[in-house]
């Protein structure tokens, strides 16, 4: 036989197993009100992250750019460089065969001049 207690105004039977199954069920809640946020704020933060992948790829391919124009621009110093040492070298061996025709005509200059 069900025992009655009063609870407020209302009478309820008195019953353990179903005011364990009412623990239970409050527990049983609360952990997916908690799972729930969770979910919630894994959801935020999953977000977040894949902005922030986004924000970090497109400053990848900025810097591959700047890395590639960087380079390019190198390359043609590198040529110019090259370039002018070999102008230089060319005009540094033309200086030095005007040098030894110069030396040379020196020499027939002193040889014709006591005539």
């Amino acid at each position: 036989m069900l025992k009655m207690k009063k609870k407020g105004t209302a009478i309820k039977p008195e019953c353990p197993a179903l005011d364990n199954i009412a623990q239970e069920t409050g527990k049983l809640l609360e952990a997916v009100s908690t799972l729930s946020k969770f979910d919630v704020q894994l959801r935020f933060v999953s977000g977040e992250l894949s902005e922030y992948t986004r924000e970090m790829q497109d400053i990848s391919q900025e810097n591959v750019s700047v890395t590639e124009e960087t380079s390019a621009g190198m390359n043609q110093v590198n040529h110019s460089v090259t370039t002018a040492a070999d102008t230089l070298h060319a005009v540094t061996e033309t200086a030095r065969a005007l040098a030894k025709k110069n030396a040379d005509s020196k020499v027939l200059l002193d040889e014709a001049l006591p005539l």
